[in-house]
């Protein structure tokens, strides 16, 4: 806690404002317990967040289970079927949490300031990490059914959305970000939260077609090379 209001401290100092003669104008003048109060605000959602996906990601590995009172070679036939299954969908979903982990961290590396309807779009961004690890046993049970393919992604999307939602509302008219960040910055970083959600729902029109069910999540390989394509883009465009 020490170090979180050291850091609290030192941001609360860079936002100080000299003039002339040494003195801070009426207007520009911080109430230095009031912000030392925002900053340690913001330190406490950080790590309410990473609590969650600590969480969440713990729950995955608790929810792999192998049913007792079997005979030798119903457990071998578990192995190879259900327990590859639950071990697969854990995997996706332990890889996904983790990228929108690395992106929120990013995120709130931007953000200056925090208010009550960015914490409550915080609240609506954890409601999906929460419910990763129901809808991975769910789909590891039933992953040949559309329903639970389609509740699986869903769940993915719906997680991207809601960052992305909240990168629109701080970037809106530099409301809780630095005023001096471009609009060039704001969009790119935008296109980059949305990548990942919108290729998951697109992902879910493959079911109309004759593809099995399952065979969707092959598909999300080509999501690093896209992701990687698209940063390559937006660096050349940022160069000229």
């Amino acid at each position: 806690m020490e170090s979180l209001f050291k850091r609290s401290k030192e941001r609360l100092e860079k936002m100080k404002v000299p003039v002339k003669d040494h003195q801070i104008s009426t207007e520009k003048q911080f109430d230095e317990g009031n912000q030392l109060e925002s900053f340690l605000a913001d330190d406490r959602l950080i790590m309410l967040c990473d609590g969650v996906f600590a969480i969440a990601i713990t729950l995955l590995v608790i929810n792999i289970k192998i049913p007792a009172g079997l005979t030798e070679d119903k457990f071998n036939a578990v192995l190879r079927t259900e327990l590859f299954s639950q071990v697969l969908f854990y995997l996706i979903t332990f890889l996904v949490i983790a990228g929108y982990w690395s992106e929120h961290r990013r995120l709130m590396k931007l953000i200056e300031r925090i208010d009550r309807r960015f914490i409550s779009l915080t609240f609506l961004f954890l409601a999906f990490i929460a419910f990763f690890p129901v809808t991975s046993s769910i789909v590891g049970e039933g992953y040949g059914y559309r329903s639970a393919v389609i509740l699986y992604t869903l769940a993915f999307a719906g997680c991207g959305f809601s960052s992305l939602l909240l990168w629109l509302y701080a970037s809106w008219h530099q409301r809780l970000i630095d005023p001096q960040m471009t609009q060039n910055e704001i969009i790119s970083r935008a296109i980059n939260i949305a990548l990942a959600p919108t290729y998951f729902s697109l992902s879910l029109l493959l079911l109309f077609s004759s593809i099995t069910p399952s065979n969707i999540f092959w598909t999300w390989l080509l999501l690093p090379f896209i992701v990687f394509v698209v940063r390559r883009i937006q660096q050349r465009w940022s160069a000229e």
